[in-house]
């Protein structure tokens, strides 16, 4: 069954102006595409699915606030379609220049005929970022789960990620076009189940 809410992704500093400034502001819209692996004891089932959405986020010197909510169709194999609907919202602490620790709550259903799968997930982040070239920024996240909330049968037992970003923006021009790469895996108890999701998207950013 579809998932009615409105279309919006977003993380943190989309804008990747290097250090927060006095006062910053960033949104964006973005469009993507989504694979989902899932391993158990029955074998492999992947799962993939085009994500819309936008993006926001807003700092005050050192600190900063970051929200993200996407979904998208997942389609594959024989198993049923779910509607994959995934936010997250993240506090950042910026102590020295292109360097930040962030920490968050970052939740995700998968909605399909058989009912809704609930994951609750609180993730530390670290996060650096450098001009690589030009107009040409980037920015690396890597993290791990420090608390989980699930409904699936198998008890969590750990989790980690990746985010990276490439951003292009213009001087004295207010937009940037990210391209963007994510990867998550999660391991259920026993290794009875993992779950990987690959995220590939493309954002358009105004701030």
């Amino acid at each position: 069954m579809p998932v009615r809410a409105p279309l919006v992704l977003a993380w943190c500093i989309l804008g990747l102006a290097g250090p927060l400034d006095a006062q910053q502001v960033a949104f964006g819209a973005s469009v993507g595409a989504v694979r989902l692996t899932r391993e158990n004891q029955a074998g492999k089932v992947l799962l993939s699915a085009t994500s819309v959405g936008v993006e926001g986020a807003i700092g005050v010197s050192v600190v900063g606030l970051g929200f993200q909510y996407a979904q998208g169709s997942l389609r594959g194999g024989t198993t049923p379609d779910q509607d994959l609907v995934e936010g997250e919202l993240m506090v950042s602490l910026r102590p020295v220049r292109n360097l930040a620790f962030l920490f968050g709550p970052h939740a995700r259903a998968l909605v399909s005929r058989l009912g809704t799968e609930r994951w609750l997930l609180y993730e530390g982040r670290v996060r650096g970022e450098a001009v690589l070239v030009g107009p040409v920024r980037g920015r690396l996240d890597v993290w791990r789960v420090v608390g989980s909330n699930v409904n699936v049968p198998e008890a969590f037992d750990s989790g980690y990620g990746l985010d990276g970003v490439l951003t292009v923006t213009l001087p004295s021009f207010p937009l940037g076009l990210s391209l963007r790469y994510r990867a998550e895996r999660a391991q259920l108890a026993n290794d009875t189940r993992r779950e990987s999701i690959e995220h590939l998207t493309l954002v358009l950013g105004l701030r």
